[in-house]
């Protein structure tokens, strides 16, 4: 109701159910609405340090599904869609790449002010080195996908709050398990064996260890032959 200011003091509370006339009060009520405008929630990690690439063996390519690394994301606005905005990658000793059709793959590489953005239907994939087994790991934010498409790089740099990405960057690492590689012979050498004087009954052997030292290698350090393979002799 309108009130005239006739009676009572602001911030007074009153009987209004006399009113119009020579009262304070308006015979008649107005109603106004507050529209309430829906704005954007960013999508959050409700905890980090969980995520996981996967394991793989060593000189073989390792494909991971972007669904597990957000298995720890949540959204608070209703039909929300996820992905992820790559921040960084540990490429030091293989390859990570990225496909938007399961065909095409391309580097993928990332940044606050350059993130490769990835959705759902997305591939990726870390391709070692020959021969590494260790860790590599992947770094992004999660992505609602409400501004930017899959395959685009964009400046992630203001994050949280209203905006398509997470304030929390989590890691993911992708662990190479290593595996046996077989010795190599190289036929470009020809190993010798000294010279033996016929008829002799005992000439000086010569060790397997010098035979193998100039046309194999093994290709990993950790498959050379050990010392009770290599150190005996042989004689004709």
């Amino acid at each position: 109701r309108a009130w005239d200011g006739s009676s009572g003091a602001e911030g007074d509370i009153v009987d209004v159910s006399v009113n119009g006339g020579t009262t304070a009060f308006s015979a008649q009520e107005e109603t106004a609405a507050v529209a309430i405008v829906a704005t954007n929630s960013a999508p959050v990690f409700d905890t980090l340090g969980g995520a996981s690439f996967g394991a793989g063996a060593e000189d073989a390519a390792l494909s991971g599904s972007i669904a597990d690394l957000l298995e720890n994301a949540s959204d608070a606005d209703a039909g929300a869609g996820l992905g992820i905005a790559v921040t960084g990658v540990d490429d030091a000793n293989g390859t990570w790449e990225y496909s938007l059709d399961g065909a095409t793959w391309a580097t993928l590489d990332g940044s606050d002010g350059a993130a490769r953005l990835l959705d759902l239907e997305s591939e990726i994939r870390f391709t070692p080195d020959a021969d590494f087994n260790g860790t590599a790991t992947i770094s992004y934010r999660a992505w609602d996908r409400t501004t930017g498409l899959a395959g685009d790089a964009v400046d992630v740099t203001s994050n949280g709050g209203v905006t398509a990405f997470s304030a929390l960057t989590e890691t993911a690492t992708a662990t190479i398990t290593a595996v046996n590689d077989a010795p190599v012979l190289d036929a470009a050498e020809t190993p010798a064996l000294p010279d033996v004087t016929e008829d002799a009954t005992a000439p000086a052997g010569v060790r397997i260890a010098d035979i193998l030292s100039t046309p194999v290698s093994a290709i990993a350090s950790t498959a050379a032959p050990s010392a009770s393979v290599i150190a005996p002799s042989i004689r004709m």
